[in-house]
């Protein structure tokens, strides 16, 4: 089609405006949650505790713990989500995983992934994100 001149590829390329802040965070999306999930979990139950790691268990004090997740509320506005399918990780695509990306979220932050599942769509849906 390319030599027939039906189709055509175009580069661009352009730089990101001085004024945007890009952070990129490349992490197990399990890790993440649980570790926030414990953060939420030693706030509503004092300012230290112990948390399963899965490897090896930590002491969390507040203080420190806010230190790097305390700012994560409502700061991201797009997560990349690209696990295995739905049948290999269905914890990443469930309706508790995605209401966690939520609060971490700016209100009108995106999710991209590659599936158009329905559970998913629907997962998505229920968690409160708009599917367009």
């Amino acid at each position: 089609m390319i030599r027939q001149g039906l189709l055509k590829f175009q580069f661009q390329s352009f730089e990101v405006p001085c004024n945007v802040s890009i952070n990129i965070h490349c992490q197990d999306a399990r890790k993440v949650v649980v570790r926030f999930l414990n953060e939420v979990e030693s706030r509503k139950n004092g300012s230290k505790r112990s948390v399963n790691n899965g490897s090896h268990f930590e002491e969390v004090h507040e203080e420190g713990s806010s230190k790097y997740y305390g700012k994560s509320y409502g700061s991201y506005d797009a997560v990349f989500l690209d696990p295995f399918s739905p049948l290999k990780s269905p914890e990443l695509y469930s309706v508790e995983f995605f209401k966690t990306l939520k609060v971490l979220m700016k209100d009108d932050g995106m999710i991209l992934t590659y599936t158009s599942a329905a559970p998913v769509r629907s997962a998505l849906v229920e968690a409160g994100f708009h599917v367009g």
